[in-house]
């Protein structure tokens, strides 16, 4: 496995301020509420998956050393993508390759149980695929939290997925004709 791109890094702060107050006489609007409700609808709404580069290239090169069905499935992902991207997405690891990942992490608000937050946060980190950049997350993650009282920022800049490096470069060949050199039976995949 050669790797031909990497997905962008960008961890993104949800924030929820209210009023805050003691939990004996809570107000109609809680700040950690509202949270979780952003929380959930962010991640509810998942980047579909996609079968694109590198992840194509992979499942091609592999395929053709598989042989049978898994071939010719491989070699043509126009009529088998469905099934290529269903057999993929059926783990975390072939689920993460197909699209953008969406992960709450880290939450924090009241600094005692019975206290409600002026302030709520939630980091949910994102490794963006490479047809996708730091643009398109923020204004996807704007589109699912609608009018929820929450604001959206990058924790800091974000880094955009790298262009996919082409595998007819002299680049490639050369990476590859090492790798073949050493075992000439073992396939050669970008990832």
């Amino acid at each position: 496995m050669i790797g031909v791109a990497e997905k962008g890094y960008a961890t993104m702060r949800v924030t929820a301020n209210a009023t805050g107050g003691h939990s004996s006489m809570p107000p109609e609007e809680i700040g950690s509420v509202n949270l979780a409700k952003a929380i959930v609808a962010i991640h509810k709404n998942q980047f579909p998956q996609r079968l694109e580069q590198p992840v194509l290239g992979t499942v091609q090169a592999l395929g053709a050393h598989k042989g049978g069905m898994i071939k010719v499935a491989a070699a043509n992902p126009w009529l088998f993508g469905g099934m290529i991207r269903s057999q993929l997405g059926s783990s975390s690891n072939g689920r993460a390759q197909l699209h953008t990942t969406i992960a709450p992490t880290m939450m924090e608000g009241s600094p005692k149980e019975n206290v409600l937050p002026q302030s709520a946060n939630a980091l949910i980190n994102y490794r963006i695929a490479p047809w996708h950049n730091s643009a398109a997350v923020m204004e996807a993650a704007k589109r699912s939290v609608g009018d929820l009282p929450v604001t959206l920022a990058w924790d800091r800049a974000p880094r955009e997925p790298t262009p996919v490096s082409s595998v007819q470069s002299p680049g490639w060949n050369a990476i590859k004709a090492v790798a073949q050199a050493r075992d000439g039976n073992a396939p050669v995949a970008p990832m």
